[in-house]
């Protein structure tokens, strides 16, 4: 299966593995809205595949905002086309504490990894829904079985 020319989102793709995620899709000829909360960063990551010969542009944003999501994934179709791949990688990181001795503002920072990604897929998915295709890939990681 071809996705050259597909349009993926691309979330916490500022650093670390969204950033790993966002070159391999631009590699492959998709082409890719990087997503990261400080607007410097999206832009340095956007610019580097661009520089590379991929095709990219920078879509900053906090995901725990729905009108933020929503701005940003009309960003990214008006400049490649609706979104065919959504990969939710933004996570908000903190140091791993037992449950029972975490805050109520620590409980709230880790829902942000959870809410981000139920933004940007309620963002997309109409989309998808009514073209039929679509693809939304969820990172996580080993944190949950220890929370």
């Amino acid at each position: 299966m071809s996705f050259v020319g597909r349009v993926a989102l691309v979330t916490g793709a500022g650093k670390g593995i969204g950033e790993a995620i966002a070159r391999a899709l631009a590699a492959e000829k998709i082409k890719v809205g990087v997503n990261a909360l400080h607007k410097e960063t999206a832009a340095a990551v956007a610019k580097e595949i661009t520089d590379t010969g991929g095709e990219a542009i920078a879509i900053p944003g906090n995901v725990a905002e729905q009108n933020t999501v929503n701005t940003m994934v009309a960003k990214l179709a008006q400049a490649f086309g609706p979104v065919d791949i959504l990969v939710n990688n933004a996570a908000a990181m903190a140091e791993m504490i037992p449950f029972e001795k975490t805050t109520t503002k620590e409980q709230e920072d880790e829902l942000v990894t959870l809410i981000g990604a139920f933004n940007c897929t309620r963002s997309v998915l109409p989309s998808m829904i009514d073209r039929r295709n679509g693809r939304i890939i969820n990172i996580s990681s080993v944190s949950g079985r220890y929370g």
